[in-house]
């Protein structure tokens, strides 16, 4: 009868560590499940930042291809400036270098339709 009596508690024993077994695993695998839809949310989040970042970072593309374009356009406007300043002083080396050839009554006229 002690033999019986052993394997009973021992049955008894083992039964009840199985469910203690069965309900740690149930609570524990709960968290875990929490803790991957936490996760989930998160990388969620996360996708919509990078989307709007992108989203900025495209306007910001478009915005410095205009401003290139703005740059591009006063660069010509300067380079032309420049031409017309070098024209404008060339001519007016012609003009002061051909001064030294002129008459008394030449200069005169020159000077006058020069304030004119």
């Amino acid at each position: 009868m002690r033999a019986t009596f052993n394997n009973s508690n021992l049955q008894t024993i083992l039964l009840i560590l199985l469910v203690g077994f069965i309900v740690y695993n149930f609570f524990y695998s709960q968290t875990i499940q929490t803790d991957i839809n936490g996760y989930k949310d998160r990388i969620e989040s996360l996708s919509n930042q990078i989307d709007n970042v992108k989203l900025i970072n495209d306007k910001i593309d478009i915005k410095l291809v205009s401003v290139d374009e703005h740059i591009e356009k006063i660069d010509e406007d300067i380079i032309n400036v420049g031409r017309n300043i070098k024209n404008f002083k060339q001519k007016t080396n012609e003009k002061i270098n051909s001064v030294d050839d002129y008459t008394y009554n030449e200069l005169e006229l020159f000077f006058t339709n020069r304030y004119d």
